[in-house]
């Protein structure tokens, strides 16, 4: 019983028993890329963890409310009678701020206190005050009518824009990623079929080969080099099954699957029609989809705005300053909250704050700094167009020439398959020998597996040229919309 569960889980590991077959197309495949890929996954909450920023930069703009309350004792000593020996106190207060777009900071507010003082010579004891306070400030220099806050958020948003390329740039590479491991088990399937039947031939001229020694009309030699072959074919179809097995590990990983008992059953083949691309239509394409070239244009488009900002910067600090105050004093609350209001107890106040630095090393450094960083992503910029160039170019070039290959390649195989079977019918008549077939046979192998593995270059170098040009997302992906 033992021995029977121990059989039965080396089967299993090996996907013999229990497997679940499942057929499934690339495009099916891609799908549950899609749905199901971590790397896909990570790449959105990427972006999501950079949509953030916006909120943040826009908190400038954010109203902030004040409360405070406080008790005051004040028992100090003092140098003057007239200030008495002790007063108490009570202070509230509530105040509303903001920073509009204009730049203009803003600030209203009302508190009152009570105040009591052993002080003979206070006319009203105790006293409350009720005030009211509204102050602005304009900036009209460097952060010209919020100039600079309104860039900051411009840029921003920006910034986010190009993470959102970068994120769709990281799911295209994981769906070409889950292309390739798909048309890589398609491979390795391909493979594993050919090598079955290589050992099928193999086994077959193994029987002729037995008969013929057993009646002694075939040399002990031949015999032996007949039965070597089948052995080596029976050890290449074992490697063969366990890259299969791999390759649909490989295959479930980036789809997030964990049953790995799953069989999976390639729907798509390497055969099939194979197209020749068009190389000024697909450099076309390119550069309307490039979301790398699309990123560099709008960080050249930030580098604009910082430029101006760092520009302002140069000019000095000038805030126009302005506000207005009145109050109310009585002995009772109710009374200096009437007097404040009916009685003109105003304290306007309007000024002009500057400040400049004699040097201004900070603002002419990061004017130039700016500047530099302009230039430089201009040079980014036609940089990454004769990259462009150059990637798709060679991309399709090599698209075309593996079509062109694979028409000698397949008649290779033809060649290979009709040079056998012409030795195994002289075989018949004596005219050939084990060796001589052994290395047909072995050409016929290396026939058919270039041949598989030049389809496969085909179509993995058809997903990359689409990687390329940032459109193998078109049919997969909804989400792309920058």
């Amino acid at each position: 019983m033992k021995k029977f569960f121990l059989i039965l889980l080396t089967l299993y590991a090996a996907g013999g028993v229990f497997a679940q077959d499942r057929q499934l197309s690339l495009d099916d495949a891609l799908r549950l890329a899609v749905n199901n890929s971590l790397d896909i996954q990570i790449a959105q909450y990427d972006l999501y963890i950079k949509q953030n920023d916006l909120p943040q930069s826009e908190s400038i703009f954010d109203t902030y409310l004040t409360a405070q309350a406080g008790y005051d004792a004040n028992r100090k000593k003092s140098a003057s009678a007239f200030l008495g020996s002790r007063q108490l106190t009570d202070t509230h207060s509530v105040s509303l701020s903001k920073k509009l777009p204009t730049g203009t900071d803003i600030t209203a507010s009302l508190g009152g206190d009570r105040v009591a003082t052993d002080s003979p010579y206070t006319s009203i004891n105790p006293y409350h005050e009720l005030a009211g306070e509204f102050s602005l400030r304009q900036p009209l220099g460097k952060n010209f009518f919020g100039l600079a806050d309104r860039a900051a958020i411009k840029i921003t948003r920006l910034d986010i824009d190009r993470a959102g390329l970068a994120s769709l740039d990281d799911i295209e590479a994981a769906l070409y990623a889950a292309a390739a491991a798909y048309w890589n088990l398609v491979l390795k399937d391909e493979e594993l079929k050919i090598e079955l039947a290589m050992l099928k031939e193999a086994r077959r001229l193994y029987r002729v080969y037995k008969g013929k020694y057993k009646i002694g009309t075939a040399e002990k030699s031949a015999y032996l080099a007949i039965e070597a072959g089948m052995k080596e074919r029976e050890s290449d179809v074992f490697a063969a099954r366990t890259a299969r097995e791999q390759a649909k590990n490989d295959l479930l990983f980036l789809l997030n699957d964990q049953d790995l008992a799953i069989n999976i059953l390639p729907g798509d083949g390497l055969a099939g029609a194979l197209e020749k691309f068009d190389l000024a239509r697909e450099l076309g394409r390119a550069v309307a989809k490039r979301r790398d070239y699309r990123s560099l244009l709008k960080e050249l488009k930030a580098r604009k705005i910082d430029l101006v900002v760092k520009k302002n910067a140069l000019w000095p600090q000038i805030d126009l300053l302005a506000s207005y105050r009145r109050n109310g004093l009585d002995r009772k609350m109710g009374a200096a909250v009437s007097d404040a209001f009916k009685n003109d107890h105003a304290d306007v106040y309007v000024g002009l704050n500057v400040e400049f630095s004699l040097e201004n090393r900070f603002a002419k450094a990061g004017l130039k700094k700016s500047q530099m960083q302009k230039a430089r992503l201009l040079l980014l910029l036609k940089r990454l167009e004769r990259y462009i160039l150059k990637d798709v170019t060679n991309r399709v070039k090599e698209v075309n020439d593996i079509v062109l290959r694979c028409v000698p390649a397949r008649r290779v195989v033809e060649l290979q398959e009709e040079k056998l079977k012409a030795e195994l019918e002289s075989l018949k008549y004596g005219r050939s020998s084990a060796d001589i077939i052994v290395r047909y046979e072995d050409d016929l192998l290396a026939a058919r597996l270039a041949y598989a593995r030049l389809l496969f270059s085909y179509r993995v170098q058809v997903a990359a040229l689409e990687l390329a040009q940032n459109s193998l997302l078109d049919k997969y992906w909804p989400g792309e919309r920058q």
